[in-house]
């Protein structure tokens, strides 16, 4: 017995000391910076305002301004995200899904090693690609790196992003099927379907359940309740409705720099030199506002983790031969992190009687600077992947040109709305995989934030705004929320 209970001891102690001086470390490297610069304590509630400045005109930018004209605000969107033919907006090619009831967060051990296995295996032969000069000459990637691992290691603060963030999914499914509701946007328009969620996990065992697809036998799991529609047809088809109700939107005006005079933003400047000023200003451009925060000395805890997509039209005859993509819309290969999404019609059109399906894959989590060019590793990662599922396919994926696009990653996996150390300036980025699940909640919150008062009624759990603060990045924030994991459910 003894034998056995010794090693079991030493081993939780090591596994406490270890953890206990990463949290000790990134406390220097990383929360308390992000209270000094980031968010200050003291940041009374401003009277509501009467103009906003939306920078960004991805998902989180559109929502944030439907609901901020709601609050009665006069909103002016920028589209700042800097998108370039290297990397892309992560609107504009997710999966597609919206899944409000599942969720695993990234910081987990299981993600610690996969990172440590794609530092010593041959580039290209795993889903998250890691480069660890990165995290070694920046110190900014080390903060984040820090945090993350901290994160990863510590159970109940996990435990506890997991309770906040199942909360928020609902609350976001929420406020979209108002929105939707609202300005009357029909499935059509946005391809949205109920064909559940399908799961192929490989398995040999033979059973009413097996399929087989391309490269052998899988076990096919369902959940019948997630549904998926296309964001980018989602979000273009709002931005035509919340035009005609006032919303103004300036395309090209990609934004330098934050406009400061003491404890308030006054507005921004763009790189042509126009300047834009407002009442108050809200950060909504994902991966691109870490820099754009930084020229007013806010630090906000974000790197871009790309994702990789290729899509095309099925052919009549293609739809023919794979009845399971048309047939279940939303397919998830978890064995190599393989995504794939089959959509109701062409890109840039409503759907019609006789239109072709578009299929979608996406896969790989690569954390690289927002300039650094694609990796053509990836690239082959994610061809190579669409094939051996989809042989019969292998033409058209080959021939599918790849867009990259930049998911807005925190530490903790739970995205931020917050206000800053300016009076006037919020937050509304990180949702990172889940910017398409979660945009209508994180813009409602960051409405009430902004003017005070909620934008609709609401039939669910409102999450705390207190969870997704960057005041959450200090030291003493985060072990009280390891403290509240301990408690009861709802406390």
């Amino acid at each position: 017995f003894f034998s056995c209970l010794i090693p079991m001891v030493l081993f939780r102690i090591v596994k406490g000391t270890l953890t206990t001086g990463i949290l000790g470390a990134s406390s220097y490297l990383a929360w308390e910076r992000w209270t000094e610069d980031g968010f200050s304590e003291t940041s009374a509630a401003a009277p509501p305002p009467v103009s906003v400045i939306v920078v960004g005109g991805g998902i989180a930018g559109v929502t944030t301004a439907h609901f901020l004209a709601k609050q009665g605000c006069s909103v002016t969107v920028l589209n700042t995200d800097g998108s370039t033919h290297i990397t892309a907006p992560a609107s504009t090619l997710n999966a597609g899904w919206i899944r409000y009831t599942h969720y695993t967060c990234l910081a987990n051990p299981q993600t610690l090693r996969n990172a440590a296995a794609s530092v010593v295996s041959k580039p290209g032969t795993c889903a998250l690609q890691v480069r660890p000069l990165n995290f070694l000459t920046d110190v900014e990637w080390l903060r984040f790196g820090l945090r993350f691992v901290a994160a990863a290691l510590h159970e109940p603060v996990r435990a506890w992003d997991t309770q906040y963030f199942n909360q928020l999914s609902f609350y976001s499914v929420e406020m979209l099927q108002a929105v939707v509701a609202e300005l009357g946007i029909k499935d059509a328009e946005w391809d949205r379907e109920t064909k559940g969620f399908h799961i192929l996990s490989p398995s040999a065992a033979p059973g009413p359940d097996q399929i087989q697809c391309g490269d052998g036998s899988y076990h096919h799991t369902i959940e019948p309740e997630p549904f998926h529609g296309d964001c980018y047809k989602f979000m273009t088809r709002m931005m035509a409705l919340d035009r005609q109700r006032g919303v103004h939107y300036v395309p090209d005006a990609k934004v330098r720099a934050l406009l400061t005079e003491g404890t308030r933003v006054t507005g921004v400047q763009a790189e042509d030199g126009r300047q834009f000023a407002a009442d108050a200003v809200v950060l909504a451009n994902g991966a691109w506002a870490p820099a754009l925060a930084k020229t007013a000395g806010v630090a906000i805890p974000i790197l871009p983790c790309k994702g990789y997509c290729l899509e095309f039209n099925l052919t009549p005859d293609q739809e023919r031969r794979m009845p399971i993509l048309v047939n279940s819309g939303a397919l998830l290969f978890p064995d190599c992190s393989l995504a794939v999404t089959t959509f109701r019609s062409p890109a840039g059109v409503s759907c019609a009687a006789r239109a072709p399906h578009r299929v979608r894959f996406t896969s790989v989590a690569e954390f690289a600077p927002v300039d650094a060019v694609p990796t053509p590793c990836m690239e082959r990662y994610l061809r190579s992947k669409a094939k051996d599922k989809f042989p019969e396919l292998a033409a058209s994926i080959d021939q599918a040109p790849i867009r990259v696009g930049a998911r807005p990653q925190t530490p903790d996996d739970l995205p931020i709305v917050s206000r800053t150390k300016y009076d006037n300036l919020f937050v509304n980025v990180g949702a990172s995989s889940y910017g398409w699940r979660l945009a209508c909640g994180l813009a409602a919150m960051t409405a009430h934030l902004v003017g005070g008062r909620p934008s609709y009624p609401s039939g669910q759990p409102v999450p705390h705004a207190q969870g997704l603060s960057l005041r959450r990045f200090k030291l003493a924030h985060f072990l009280d929320r390891a403290a509240l994991c301990t408690l009861p459910s709802g406390a």
